[in-house]
């Protein structure tokens, strides 16, 4: 499987911002990633999929990945008990998990016409290099939320990332990330 993100530095700055709309893109993050025994029969009615989307949140910095917590909610909309929580939660140590999100562009803005203003979607995968053996529920916030912890090990994370989820793709074993410019 491959993911390709555009380069952000390669957006013209603010003084081309006119001629943004006939901007090629040149510059992307390609990362290849790499299974073990992947089901590629990804049923998304399974009570549990091979392939799920959770929240997280960085604890820290998001320097070079750091600690975070996965999160499902336990009460409202989308609930689901522990059972199924821990299931969703499942993650082991060097297993490879992407997270995305959504940065705040301000170069973008003349191209949107609505709000919020514009935005560029993140995606960045990082190596789970430890995990919790339990999960907790935390009742201090609403809707309540089941959570792992854990640590990443990666890029480094921006904290002022917009509605960050991580992608758990069973059986991912590696993921290799470089710079593509096409000519």
């Amino acid at each position: 499987m491959l993911t390709v993100v555009p380069d952000p530095n390669e957006l013209p700055s603010d003084s081309t911002l006119l001629k943004l709309r006939n901007h090629v893109q040149k510059t992307y993050t390609v990362s290849v990633v790499t299974f073990y025994k992947r089901d590629f029969n990804c049923d998304a009615d399974a009570e549990v999929p091979s392939e799920r989307f959770v929240g997280i949140q960085f604890q820290g910095t998001g320097i070079g990945g750091g600690d975070a917590r996965l999160l499902v909610p336990s009460t409202g909309p989308g609930s689901m008990g522990i059972e199924q929580a821990e299931e969703y939660l499942k993650v082991r140590d060097n297993q490879w998990i992407m997270v995305t999100g959504f940065v705040r562009e301000p170069r973008l803005d003349p191209l949107t016409n609505s709000n919020p203003p514009g935005y560029r979607k993140l995606a960045k995968w990082y190596r789970v290099i430890r995990v919790d053996d339990e999960i907790e529920e935390d009742t201090s916030v609403t809707p309540n939320l089941y959570t792992r912890n854990i640590t990443l090990a990666g890029p480094d994370w921006d904290d002022s990332v917009f509605d960050p989820r991580a992608t758990i793709i069973d059986g991912v074993i590696g993921v290799y990330t470089t710079t593509v410019t096409l000519d």
